[in-house]
């Protein structure tokens, strides 16, 4: 008997869950860190601050742990890169909210060519991906990079001294090709990067390293312990809550963004490039998978301005009426968006105020606008695949109107998962087969289905109303607004 630990590296903090060979959570620590905002677009992290993190939630889960570890499995955010030099990394690593790379990815990548980088690797390509990024941050400096790496990969190495990554991490480089799953020669070429300074691919069932001596006594990991190399934070969480039903499942995990994503027995593209293809946790699956980029930030950033507890702008929003008094909310406050939309200038946007407009209407609105979003990405996976259910992971309990708002809109049943821990973490767990989906730690997430309500048909015509003011092709036309 023994235990396994899951490390997640997310966008603002990391997660470590201690989970028993019986699938019973024994322990879980999560410690975040900063994000650095100097100047326009920027979004950076400095590796030691996740270092001394990890140092913190390893030592407060081993505190619990009374029996062997027997293996540590890795998941992390994406794409966020960290450049390599003598083994260590260069600077801070840039994280996949900065957009700086975006007008060199639009000054310097034509249409045609991104059509052919999404073909090879079903991915959209902009700024925000590994190949972009290094292009724009580290182009002179290509002789004194060793490696790059995604975030999970720079743990995975200072943990077992290995450079390998996954295929669904490795998408997050703009480099992968589904089809040779390997990286693309051409592409490389294209971005003028040598092979040499990437990765290598392996699945992430493989344990290709074990913990080091020198990571035993930084981590207080057991040395000799197996690492498996895991896979995305995306992928790893839509793994643990598709476990819920054997029908057509879509689910949404909100943190700070929020990912949608359905699970492909065959690859299928999208010719406008509405969402990423990316490969699954297992071989020969893939994800479709579409990205708002700031929900949670978005909320976390109104409870601030009103000065609230994320629980108490929930309750203030349901103070307000269905609609929000006529106000409606644009949530893409990253400074642009993804999910249905992919407009790298498309701006958050409060419309319909009046004198009579209140705090719980904003509130109201914030949520309405973000379920208006996942319901259009989720339309978008409708077109080519049946949908029969949804699965909402949020780390609030009480959160009892997203659910519900998202269940009427899209006329289906909601199912809410409570995650007392990382669900990116129990993915990691699952795909490697430490624990399985009838395990306590995965079947306590779920809980009892929202179905449509009363309001059903309300909000039918509220989502028609918003998609007219926030079209895809333009995503603010004032002009068509009229107060209700």
């Amino acid at each position: 008997m023994g235990n396994f630990l899951a490390i997640d590296l997310g966008t603002s903090a990391v997660k470590v869950a201690l989970v028993s060979d019986k699938g019973y959570p024994v322990a879980y620590s999560s410690q975040g860190y900063p994000t650095i905002h100097n100047m326009g677009g920027q979004a950076e992290q400095n590796t030691n601050d996740w270092i001394q993190a990890l140092i913190q939630a390893i030592k407060e889960c081993n505190a619990s742990a009374s029996t062997h570890l027997e293996a540590v499995v890795l998941t992390g955010q994406l794409p966020t890169l960290v450049a390599i030099k003598n083994g260590d990394a260069i600077g801070n690593a840039i994280t996949w909210e900065d957009n700086r790379a975006d007008v060199w990815v639009e000054e310097h990548i034509s249409e045609q060519q991104k059509k052919i980088i999404y073909t090879k690797t079903g991915m959209p390509i902009d700024g925000r991906y590994l190949a972009p990024m290094y292009r724009f941050h580290f182009q002179d400096e290509n002789k004194s990079v060793d490696k790059i790496l995604s975030a999970k990969d720079y743990i995975y190495f200072l943990l077992t001294d290995k450079f390998v990554t996954d295929p669904s991490t490795a998408a997050g480089y703009g480099l992968y090709s589904l089809n040779l799953k390997t990286w693309d020669a051409d592409l490389l070429d294209l971005w003028a990067i040598s092979p040499t300074i990437l990765p290598e691919i392996h699945l992430p069932q493989e344990a290709v390293g074990s913990v080091t001596s020198q990571a035993s006594k930084l981590f207080c990991l057991p040395k000799g312990c197996p690492v498996y190399v895991g896979a995305a934070d995306s992928v790893c969480g839509a793994f643990a809550l598709s476990s819920f039903s054997d029908r057509k499942t879509a689910v949404v995990i909100s943190g700070s963004s929020t990912v949608i994503m359905d699970t492909l027995n065959t690859p299928i593209l999208d010719p406008n490039q509405r969402y990423l293809l990316t490969p699954h946790v297992n071989k020969d699956t893939f994800g479709r998978e579409m990205d708002l980029l700031a929900t949670g930030s978005a909320v976390k950033w109104l409870c601030e301005i009103f000065s609230l507890k994320h629980d108490q702008l929930i309750n203030m929003a349901q103070m307000s009426q269905t609609g929000a008094n006529g106000i409606m909310f644009s949530p893409y406050l990253a400074g642009g968006e993804q999910g249905a939309i992919w407009n790298p200038n498309a701006p958050a946007a409060l419309v319909g105020l009046t004198l009579r407009t209140t705090m719980a209407d904003i509130a109201r609105s914030l949520i309405e606008g973000i379920v208006f979003e996942i319901s259009r990405c989720i339309m978008v996976l409708l077109e080519t695949n049946a949908i029969e259910n949804i699965v909402l992971s949020s780390p609030n309990a009480s959160d009892k109107l997203t659910p519900q708002i998202l269940s009427d809109v899209l006329n289906m049943p909601v199912v809410p998962a409570i995650a007392k821990t990382s669900v990116s973490a129990l993915g990691a767990l699952l795909a490697i087969g430490a624990i399985s989906k009838k395990s306590p730690v995965i079947t306590q997430l779920f809980k009892t289905p929202y179905v449509p309500g009363q309001h059903n048909q309300t909000y039918n015509a509220l989502f028609s109303k918003y998609k007219s003011y926030f079209p895809l092709d333009s995503p603010l036309k004032v002009q068509h607004l009229r107060s209700s």
